[in-house]
């Protein structure tokens, strides 16, 4: 059954609020079989998840979907391989900021340099200044819970 776009809505910004994506998958996704009337469907309603806290230590984070078995519904399984960590951090823009006036003014500022200099130089610096915003937000952040606590 072919679903419209918009029904979908409430899951994407749900993940997009909780920095949730789908994993890497093996190739058959189509996780559910039945029969609703007289003929077997295939669907995909399982998945796995992850944030961006958990790309960070297990880069190579994937899953495998197995045979069906006993269910209806395909096992899932997902690894994360502690022997393949990536050096430098993940980032992910966070669609939220998209309208922080500070957000803009940051990567305008950060943006500048020689008309010479690559767009990869200029994205990093980007990145860091974002970061280091999003940090020092945080920690202002649990100062101001820590004060209202008291």
């Amino acid at each position: 059954m072919i679903r419209p776009e918009g029904s979908f809505a409430d899951l994407r910004s749900l993940m997009s609020e909780c920095d949730l994506y789908d994993l890497q998958h093996s190739e058959n996704i189509l996780s559910w079989r039945g029969k609703p009337h007289d003929h077997l469907v295939f669907y995909r309603l399982d998945k796995s998840m992850s944030n961006s806290s958990w790309a960070e230590e297990y880069p190579s984070e994937r899953s495998e979907y197995l045979l069906f078995e006993a269910s209806d519904h395909r096992p899932l399984v997902t690894y994360f391989d502690l022997q393949k960590k990536r050096k430098k951090g993940l980032f992910r823009y966070d669609r939220r900021h998209k309208n922080n006036k500070k957000i803009s003014k940051l990567v305008v500022k950060h943006w500048k340099g020689s008309v010479f200099e690559e767009v990869d130089t200029k994205i990093r610096r980007c990145r860091r200044a974002i970061i280091e915003w999003s940090k020092e937000k945080q920690v202002n952040s649990q100062k101001k819970i820590k004060d209202h606590q008291s």
